[in-house]
């Protein structure tokens, strides 16, 4: 699991933010895991809410930002270059799919 799924941080792309939910913050379920755990017959909460986004606070003001200074810069250089690349593969006329088994089995 990665950093930012592990810290439930949001980013918004469009407008180029990231959001760092306060601790103590509820957590979040994706649909597929809540079909999964109220298949299995377990009791389960489901809660409508909305994030409400407060324009007045500081990235510095953030604990985890606070905590880890080093790795998040004051500006952020922007986005790679779009880059158009060609993938082909050549295919000869005639030709079938190579089915080979990776490794032999002991009979």
């Amino acid at each position: 699991m990665d950093w930012l799924s592990y810290h439930y941080v949001i980013l918004d792309y469009a407008r180029k933010l990231a959001f760092f939910p306060e601790p103590g913050v509820a957590r979040y379920m994706s649909a597929n895991r809540l079909v999964v755990t109220m298949r299995n017959g377990e009791p389960e909460i489901i809660s409508l809410s909305s994030i409400e986004v407060t324009p007045g606070i500081l990235v510095e003001e953030v604990r985890v930002v606070q905590q880890f200074q080093d790795v998040f810069p004051s500006e952020i250089p922007g986005f790679l270059p779009i880059r158009e690349v060609e993938f082909f593969i050549d295919l000869h006329p005639g030709t079938g799919p190579i089915s080979e088994s990776p490794y032999r089995m002991a009979p």
